[in-house]
């Protein structure tokens, strides 16, 4: 498996205490770390410095959204987790992304990177200018695009216990049905968050106002 690094990093207006039901394997410190890791790649594929196939540059996003964190995406993420299942499914109202690891000591900002990076990998098998930056099932690439898609407006994420193995499971919203259709729009970073109404630039992320 390849890896690659992805910041942490702050959009201005993250809130630093979340209103979510208390749950066992997480608190607002690793909801915080799920939302910045998630927004870190997502700046990144934004500005054109993420990696592609043979490490060429990502096409730029003219309206990558910034994430929020959602306790109703999380709630869904928890019952999914609960369930131990080794295979992502995104029924219901979420897309889904599923990562295991074994960690005796519980999860901390390392296997949620771990995991971002696990899932937005499958990118380095993507060649965007030949897939015209469209997604279909075959690429085999529905970890990236649910971190990717600049439709996407909320994630919430969950962590459970396994036996020896520990299940982090994050759901997105709102769930695209996405065979055929752009990843995202390509363009100038931000040159398009007035698609979203009132929003301002952060490191090539359109945040609401």
């Amino acid at each position: 498996m390849k890896y690659f690094f992805v910041v942490l990093f702050t959009v201005a207006g993250i809130a630093n205490g979340y209103k979510c039901s208390q749950k066992p394997g997480i608190d607002d410190e690793l909801r915080e770390s799920f939302v910045e890791t998630h927004n870190g790649y997502r700046s990144l594929l934004a500005k054109g410095r993420a990696f592609m196939q043979d490490y060429a540059d990502s096409l730029p996003a003219s309206k990558m959204r910034s994430l929020v964190y959602d306790c109703a995406a999380e709630d869904s993420a928890y019952q999914s987790a609960k369930k131990c299942s080794t295979t992502a499914s995104s029924t219901g109202n979420y897309n889904e992304n599923l990562y295991v690891f074994e960690d005796e000591d519980g999860v901390g900002a390392s296997p949620i990177v771990e995991a971002v990076n696990s899932w937005t990998s499958e990118a380095l098998d993507l060649d965007q200018a030949a897939t015209k930056n469209l997604y279909r099932s075959s690429y085999k690439i529905s970890n990236f695009a649910n971190v990717a898609r600049d439709t996407t407006e909320k994630v919430g994420c969950a962590v459970v216990k396994c036996g020896s193995k520990t299940h982090l499971v994050c759901h997105y919203s709102p769930k695209v049905e996405a065979e055929g259709k752009p990843i995202y729009e390509q363009g100038e970073p931000c040159s398009r968050c007035s698609a979203y109404g009132s929003s301002s630039c952060e490191e090539g992320l359109c945040v609401a106002n």
